[in-house]
């Protein structure tokens, strides 16, 4: 995983997480239920249960945040609900597929050093601006596609909690798809599958150019190692 540093076997229980100073920011992340509005700093949509079997057969219950849609111009995900007016394909993200896709916002009570390889990653952020998740902490060098508007070249994850990404041995109990990536230009995740078609803002904005690595005759994204893993 070259793209991003690992979480390595962090234990994420719950409890444990209420003990420490990790859990800042983390308490407003239960979100209520049929609500739209940003509040305390978090985008809001309807919290549903997921579950997913790791490589050690254990049951991992989540608790995922609904209402995320694939865009079909650019290939990233988007929260539906808050924005979604700037994709870097130019106009509004649009989705074609009936499918809503459930990212989870909770840290779950599951122990990784417990010697399984069915790891979660955090934090992923939501951008207020164009509405897609990208890699929290690669913010100071993300490309957002509502810069025109805001004169930001970065992502703005301010009103955004916590996401947790899954990524190698898990099994959907509830139904996961695979092969979502993460873009090391933008820093936005976007489906791996339709890789050589996607447009990631870093190259249309920067002027970088045709690049081996990038889909789309050079304006794609630039492919991550990783498959990260989205609930259905």
């Amino acid at each position: 995983m070259e793209e991003l540093a690992r979480p390595g076997d962090r234990h994420l229980s719950r409890r444990g997480l209420l003990k420490s100073s990790l859990v800042v920011g983390l308490g407003a992340t239960g979100l209520a239920a049929a609500s739209t509005a940003l509040t305390g700093g978090v985008a809001r949509a309807t919290n549903a249960a997921a579950y997913a079997l790791t490589d050690k057969d254990i049951t991992v219950a989540f608790t995922v945040q609904t209402a995320w849609r694939y865009c079909v111009k650019c290939r990233n995900i988007y929260y539906s609900p808050e924005g979604g007016e700037y994709c870097a394909a130019g106009g509004t993200h649009t989705t074609t597929s009936q499918t809503i896709y459930e990212i989870p916002d909770e840290a779950p009570d599951y122990n990784v050093a417990s010697g399984s390889s069915s790891l979660l990653q955090e934090p992923w952020r939501w951008c207020k601006n164009c509405s897609c998740l990208f890699w929290g902490n690669g913010e100071s060098s993300s490309w957002c596609a509502a810069m025109p508007k805001t004169g930001n070249q970065n992502h703005d994850g301010s009103s955004s909690g916590v996401y947790y990404m899954l990524y190698d041995s898990w099994t959907g109990i509830t139904s996961l798809q695979p092969n979502w990536r993460y873009c090391y230009n933008c820093k936005d995740l976007y489906f791996g599958g339709d890789w050589s078609s996607s447009v990631c803002y870093f190259q249309l904005a920067s002027g970088e150019g045709i690049n081996n690595n990038n889909g789309m005759n050079g304006e794609g994204h630039a492919p991550g190692d990783t498959v990260y893993y989205a609930f259905t």
